[in-house]
Protein backbone atom coordinates (compact mmCIF):
# COMPACT_ATOMS: atom_id res chain seq x y z
CA UNK A 1 0.00 0.00 0.00
CA UNK A 2 0.99 3.52 -0.64
CA UNK A 3 0.38 4.93 3.00
CA UNK A 4 0.59 2.19 5.77
CA UNK A 5 -0.79 3.14 9.35
CA UNK A 6 0.65 0.40 11.99
CA UNK A 7 -1.16 0.67 15.23
CA UNK A 8 1.71 -0.86 17.97
CA UNK A 9 2.56 -1.44 21.28
CA UNK A 10 5.48 -0.26 23.56
CA UNK A 11 8.85 -1.66 22.49
CA UNK A 12 7.28 -3.33 19.32
CA UNK A 13 10.12 -2.28 17.44
CA UNK A 14 8.21 0.22 15.09
CA UNK A 15 10.83 2.76 15.05
CA UNK A 16 13.42 0.25 13.90
CA UNK A 17 11.00 -0.63 10.94
CA UNK A 18 10.40 3.07 10.35
CA UNK A 19 14.15 3.34 9.80
CA UNK A 20 13.88 -0.08 7.64
CA UNK A 21 11.59 1.42 5.32
CA UNK A 22 13.32 4.86 5.32
CA UNK A 23 16.38 3.17 4.19
CA UNK A 24 14.41 0.73 1.20
CA UNK A 25 13.23 4.64 -0.09
CA UNK A 26 16.40 5.75 0.05
CA UNK A 27 17.70 3.25 -3.23
CA UNK A 28 16.23 5.65 -5.20
CA UNK A 29 18.90 8.35 -6.10
CA UNK A 30 18.38 11.39 -4.95
CA UNK A 31 15.30 10.55 -3.00
CA UNK A 32 13.71 12.86 -0.55
CA UNK A 33 12.62 11.36 2.80
CA UNK A 34 11.54 12.63 6.16
CA UNK A 35 11.82 11.10 9.91
CA UNK A 36 8.58 13.14 11.51
CA UNK A 37 8.33 13.02 15.29
CA UNK A 38 6.30 15.29 17.94
CA UNK A 39 9.84 16.81 19.04
CA UNK A 40 12.78 17.68 17.30
CA UNK A 41 14.69 16.79 20.31
CA UNK A 42 12.53 13.67 20.45
CA UNK A 43 13.22 12.96 16.89
CA UNK A 44 17.34 13.07 17.72
CA UNK A 45 16.52 10.69 20.54
CA UNK A 46 14.68 8.02 19.10
CA UNK A 47 16.23 7.55 15.43
CA UNK A 48 19.25 9.28 15.54
CA UNK A 49 21.63 6.80 17.01
CA UNK A 50 20.30 4.06 15.27
CA UNK A 51 20.47 5.43 11.74
CA UNK A 52 23.83 5.90 12.18
CA UNK A 53 24.59 2.23 13.60
CA UNK A 54 22.44 0.55 11.04
CA UNK A 55 23.27 2.95 7.83
CA UNK A 56 26.22 1.37 5.86
CA UNK A 57 29.65 3.56 5.70
CA UNK A 58 29.96 2.33 2.28
CA UNK A 59 26.98 4.25 1.09
CA UNK A 60 27.30 6.93 3.69
CA UNK A 61 28.11 10.48 2.13
CA UNK A 62 28.06 12.64 4.86
CA UNK A 63 25.82 12.62 8.93
CA UNK A 64 25.14 16.50 9.87
CA UNK A 65 24.19 16.43 13.27
CA UNK A 66 23.60 19.52 13.80
CA UNK A 67 20.82 19.97 11.27
CA UNK A 68 19.97 15.95 12.05
CA UNK A 69 20.37 14.64 8.19
CA UNK A 70 22.20 12.09 6.68
CA UNK A 71 23.22 12.21 3.17
CA UNK A 72 23.68 8.93 0.62
CA UNK A 73 26.10 8.54 -2.04
CA UNK A 74 23.72 8.73 -4.56
CA UNK A 75 22.08 11.84 -3.62
CA UNK A 76 19.33 10.41 -1.62
CA UNK A 77 18.68 12.32 1.70
CA UNK A 78 17.03 11.62 5.34
CA UNK A 79 16.34 14.30 7.46
CA UNK A 80 14.85 14.00 10.66
CA UNK A 81 12.40 16.75 11.79
CA UNK A 82 10.20 17.83 14.63
CA UNK A 83 6.53 19.23 13.77
CA UNK A 84 7.52 21.80 17.59
CA UNK A 85 9.78 23.00 15.69
CA UNK A 86 10.48 22.91 12.43
CA UNK A 87 9.19 24.57 9.10
CA UNK A 88 7.52 21.67 7.70
CA UNK A 89 6.52 23.28 4.79
CA UNK A 90 9.01 22.48 1.60
CA UNK A 91 9.68 20.48 -1.35
CA UNK A 92 7.85 17.07 -2.48
CA UNK A 93 9.28 14.19 -0.72
CA UNK A 94 9.74 10.44 -1.92
CA UNK A 95 8.53 9.09 1.86
CA UNK A 96 7.52 10.51 5.33
CA UNK A 97 7.47 8.30 8.37
CA UNK A 98 5.41 9.78 10.93
CA UNK A 99 6.58 8.49 14.62
CA UNK A 100 4.64 8.34 17.69
CA UNK A 101 1.85 9.69 15.31
CA UNK A 102 -1.26 9.97 18.28
CA UNK A 103 0.88 12.88 19.76
CA UNK A 104 1.15 15.09 16.83
CA UNK A 105 -1.57 17.78 16.31
CA UNK A 106 -4.37 16.42 14.05
CA UNK A 107 -3.87 18.79 11.06
CA UNK A 108 -0.33 17.85 10.92
CA UNK A 109 -0.99 15.03 8.69
CA UNK A 110 -3.78 16.38 6.36
CA UNK A 111 -2.94 19.74 6.10
CA UNK A 112 0.94 19.55 6.00
CA UNK A 113 2.70 16.67 5.25
CA UNK A 114 0.23 14.47 3.04
CA UNK A 115 0.17 17.63 0.74
CA UNK A 116 4.01 17.02 0.19
CA UNK A 117 3.82 13.60 -1.23
CA UNK A 118 1.80 14.84 -4.25
CA UNK A 119 3.52 14.92 -7.43
CA UNK A 120 6.28 12.41 -6.53
CA UNK A 121 3.74 9.59 -5.88
CA UNK A 122 5.49 9.69 -2.08
CA UNK A 123 4.56 6.85 0.12
CA UNK A 124 4.35 7.17 4.26
CA UNK A 125 4.35 5.10 7.04
CA UNK A 126 2.61 6.06 10.24
CA UNK A 127 3.24 4.33 13.57
CA UNK A 128 1.90 5.37 16.81
CA UNK A 129 -0.06 3.76 20.06
CA UNK A 130 -3.49 3.64 21.24
CA UNK A 131 -4.40 7.02 22.50
CA UNK A 132 -8.06 7.55 23.85
CA UNK A 133 -10.43 9.81 21.29
CA UNK A 134 -7.28 10.44 18.90
CA UNK A 135 -7.13 11.36 15.10
CA UNK A 136 -4.56 8.59 14.38
CA UNK A 137 -6.93 5.74 15.94
CA UNK A 138 -10.08 7.65 14.13
CA UNK A 139 -7.30 7.69 10.79
CA UNK A 140 -6.65 3.98 11.51
CA UNK A 141 -10.07 2.70 11.97
CA UNK A 142 -11.03 4.39 8.96
CA UNK A 143 -8.38 3.04 6.92
CA UNK A 144 -9.46 -0.93 8.51
CA UNK A 145 -13.14 0.23 7.31
CA UNK A 146 -11.76 1.01 3.59
CA UNK A 147 -12.32 4.13 3.69
CA UNK A 148 -9.43 5.65 3.02
CA UNK A 149 -7.70 4.81 -0.73
CA UNK A 150 -4.68 3.44 -1.18
CA UNK A 151 -4.04 2.97 2.24
CA UNK A 152 -3.73 -0.33 4.93
CA UNK A 153 -3.59 -0.82 8.48
CA UNK A 154 -1.56 -3.35 10.61
CA UNK A 155 -1.53 -3.98 14.77
CA UNK A 156 0.50 -5.85 16.40
CA UNK A 157 0.47 -5.97 20.56
CA UNK A 158 3.80 -5.40 21.89
CA UNK A 159 3.87 -9.38 22.72
CA UNK A 160 4.54 -10.00 19.19
CA UNK A 161 8.08 -8.95 20.04
CA UNK A 162 9.41 -12.47 19.91
CA UNK A 163 13.26 -10.45 21.16
CA UNK A 164 11.49 -9.78 24.28
CA UNK A 165 11.23 -13.16 26.38
CA UNK A 166 7.64 -14.08 27.17
CA UNK A 167 8.16 -14.18 30.96
CA UNK A 168 9.04 -10.52 31.11
CA UNK A 169 5.86 -10.01 29.11
CA UNK A 170 4.33 -11.62 31.99
CA UNK A 171 6.21 -9.87 34.45
CA UNK A 172 5.24 -6.44 33.07
CA UNK A 173 1.51 -7.47 33.10
CA UNK A 174 1.36 -8.68 36.53
CA UNK A 175 3.08 -5.16 38.24
CA UNK A 176 1.14 -2.63 36.07
CA UNK A 177 -2.72 -1.38 36.34
CA UNK A 178 -4.38 -3.49 33.87
CA UNK A 179 -5.69 0.05 32.14
CA UNK A 180 -1.69 1.05 31.54
CA UNK A 181 -1.40 -2.56 30.15
CA UNK A 182 -4.10 -2.20 27.92
CA UNK A 183 -3.84 1.15 26.39
CA UNK A 184 0.50 1.05 26.46
CA UNK A 185 1.49 -2.19 25.86
CA UNK A 186 -1.74 -4.54 23.89
CA UNK A 187 -3.01 -0.96 22.26
CA UNK A 188 -5.78 -2.75 20.60
CA UNK A 189 -7.76 -0.13 19.10
CA UNK A 190 -10.57 -1.71 18.36
CA UNK A 191 -11.49 -2.28 22.42
CA UNK A 192 -13.08 0.90 24.38
CA UNK A 193 -11.48 2.74 26.31
CA UNK A 194 -10.64 2.31 29.87
CA UNK A 195 -12.28 4.51 32.47
CA UNK A 196 -9.33 5.44 33.78
CA UNK A 197 -7.81 5.80 30.26
CA UNK A 198 -6.22 9.52 30.31
CA UNK A 199 -6.39 10.27 33.38
CA UNK A 200 -4.21 12.91 34.83
CA UNK A 201 -4.21 11.22 38.03
CA UNK A 202 -4.50 7.26 38.02
CA UNK A 203 -4.97 6.98 41.61
CA UNK A 204 -8.44 8.92 41.16
CA UNK A 205 -11.19 6.48 42.02
CA UNK A 206 -14.78 7.74 41.18
CA UNK A 207 -16.17 5.76 44.12
CA UNK A 208 -13.54 6.89 46.79
CA UNK A 209 -13.13 10.26 45.55
CA UNK A 210 -16.63 11.63 44.34
CA UNK A 211 -18.92 12.92 46.73
CA UNK A 212 -22.68 13.21 46.92
CA UNK A 213 -24.22 17.11 46.17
Amino acid sequence: ARFVDLMAGRRFGKTLLMIYRMLLACQRPGAKVWYVAPFKNQAKEIAWIDLLRIVPREILAKPVESELYIEFKNGARISLKGADKDNLRGPGLDFIGVDEAQDLRPEVWDTILRPMLTGRNGQAMLIGTKKPANWFRNRWLSIDNNQIPESKAFYFPSTANTTVPRDEWDRIQKSTPHWIWDQEWISDHRTKDSEASGLKFSEFDRILHIAEP
